[in-house]
């Protein structure tokens, strides 16, 4: 197993290998939803979003099926989409006998960067995901956010169905993106992505992401991912974290729900992790593997509504904290385990229910005009590059 020093290494290369070289290619603009749909006959193409977009006449789109998902298992999306931080508001998809569904259906070796994806109704089959049902390849989601309802069969996800790396060594990442829809399925469901698979020499990471959605499956459910097996190698969670509510009668975790061949660092979950069979619940894993390791993370021992970090089916090495809600409040109680709350976290009373959250969703501390004080009420609204952690 990769250890967390090395997987850090690897993602500072993605960053060296995104840099632009020569003369940069011009980008399709998008300015409305057929424009959006018409990605469909060019998947290798640049596209940025030109402004807001409402897909509410979606609803109407094709006998009610609403849009349909761009590139498929067949013809796969191998573009670039930057959002520049515009929103794609109402997108709507009701397709639930087809497998992968969202916007983008199947990508490989795609980039999907500074996107609002806001209050999207999106229902498939095997592999749904917000943004992308199936996706294999070196993905790289940078500054993307989902909120709506996500709703499939096997391998579901707020973000991304299924993440796949099939026979390829991939460096893929996921950073500064954030999840609060409502995400159901039938097996593999997670907040950010339902479902990694098998490859060789893989490493995925995520970084200073979230989710705040609640989580239903009838198998296998976790706060962030579902079921967490990236290749041969392995997937690291760093900075990131999980205040949504996450349901199954399976395996379930606050942050995974299966976790093979993974790593967590400086993460924590709050959210309330409940369903039948109590001996697979766990704070952060429902099915703990020896390959895995946790270093400075914690759960909130009275939202989460369990005991220890994983269940005690295959119980994990004490190597995470559990945490009262007035710990949970306290910076001192993450400064002493080096969380860094100059570049990376913030604290303040107002915001995400005094629990730490990512500096980017607030800046400033700024209390929300809205819901004052609960969770994850803003997205923050900078540009992001790809991290060098």
């Amino acid at each position: 197993m990769k250890k967390l020093g090395l997987l850090i290494t690897g993602v500072a290369v993605i960053a060296i290998s995104l840099l632009p070289k020569g003369t940069a290619k011009a980008a399709t603009a998008i300015t409305n939803c057929t424009e959006l749909q018409a990605m469909s006959s060019n998947l290798a193409e640049t596209y940025t979003l030109a402004n807001d977009i409402d897909c509410s006449a979606t609803t109407g789109w094709n006998s009610g099926d609403g849009f349909e998902q761009v590139g498929n298992n067949a013809t796969k999306f191998t573009g670039t989409l930057d959002g520049q931080n515009y929103k794609i508001n109402n997108l709507f998809i009701n397709r639930p006998g087809t497998n992968n569904i969202g916007l983008f259906g199947w990508t490989t070796n795609a980039s999907i960067s500074n996107l609002y994806l806001n209050n999207v109704s999106i229902r498939g089959n095997v592999y749904t995901g917000g943004l992308i049902g199936g996706a294999d390849g070196a993905i790289q989601i940078n500054n993307v956010h989902v909120s709506g309802a996500v709703t499939g069969g096997i391998g579901t996800g707020g973000l991304v169905g299924a993440l796949y790396a099939f026979d390829e060594p991939d460096i893929s990442n996921i950073f500064k993106a954030s999840n609060t829809a409502v995400v159901t399925g039938t097996n593999y469901v997670g907040g950010l992505v339902g479902d990694t698979g098998p490859g060789d020499a893989s490493v995925l990471l995520i970084s200073q992401s979230f989710n705040s959605g609640n989580i239903t499956s009838s198998g296998v459910a976790g706060g962030i991912i579902g079921y967490s097996q990236y290749g041969d190698d392995n997937t690291t969670l760093l900075n990131s974290y999980n205040s949504g509510n996450v349901t199954a009668t399976s395996d379930k975790g606050g942050l995974f729900g299966v976790a093979y061949l993974t790593d967590v660092s400086k993460s924590y979950s709050s959210g309330l992790v409940a369903g039948t069979d109590a001996a697979t619940n766990g704070a952060l894993i429902g099915l703990f593997d020896v390959s895995n390791d946790m270093f400075n993370s914690f759960w909130n021992t009275e939202t989460s509504g369990q005991s220890g970090p994983c269940g005690t089916a295959v119980p994990c090495p004490e190597k995470a904290t559990g945490l009262s809600t007035a710990q949970m409040r306290t910076q001192s109680t993450f400064t002493e385990a080096t969380w860094d709350f100059e570049n990376v976290w913030g604290i303040c009373e107002s915001f995400n229910n005094g629990f730490p959250y990512l500096l980017w969703q607030n800046p400033t501390c700024t209390t929300p005009s809205d819901t004052p004080g609960l969770p994850n009420t803003g997205f923050g609204n900078q540009l992001y590059p790809i991290p060098f952690i």
